[in-house]
């Protein structure tokens, strides 16, 4: 993923958005914006570390609280759900995941990954080399979230 000027402005209208929807007006009176954010780099990551999205929504008098870290999107999309947080991120496939299991949420910006930042890992002294070894084994994967997405399509392609 590379974070690039385009995205360190676009995460701050993204969260003004959301502030925007969480509080049911627009963000000049003082509100309070709730963001959870993952345990993984992220630019929304990367952005509450630089103290990009405060700084934006500070002069519109919008105080930003970070929930997290969450280990995954899932759990974060269930503090939206409990209405906990105003605002995340996340998969695709947890979005959809959300969406089908009645999550009230509404996808404000979306952006498109590289198919190569995504892989399927084993230790390096694993007796597993291919998703064939895994058959009558368990694995661990965040439900309802892209690793559980890219296992069971790998293990559909491996029959």
């Amino acid at each position: 993923m590379t974070f690039s000027r385009r995205h360190a402005l676009a995460l701050p209208a993204a969260a003004l958005a959301a502030a925007r929807l969480a509080t049911g007006r627009p963000a000049r009176a003082a509100s309070v914006l709730r963001i959870a954010y993952l345990k993984s780099t992220s630019d929304l990551a990367l952005a509450k570390a630089h103290g990009s999205i405060e700084a934006a929504l500070a002069p519109l008098g919008v105080n930003v609280q970070w929930a997290g870290p969450f280990p995954a999107a899932a759990p974060a999309l269930e503090a939206l759900n409990a209405q906990a947080v105003d605002f995340t991120v996340g998969s695709s496939t947890a979005f959809v995941t959300a969406r089908a299991a009645g999550v009230k949420l509404v996808l404000c910006g979306y952006q498109r990954l590289s198919p190569q930042g995504e892989a399927l890992l084993v230790r390096s002294d694993s007796p597993l080399h291919s998703l064939a070894d895994l058959r009558g084994r368990s694995v661990a994967v965040n439900r309802g979230g892209t690793g559980e997405y890219i296992l069971a399509r790998g293990l559909q392609r491996a029959g």
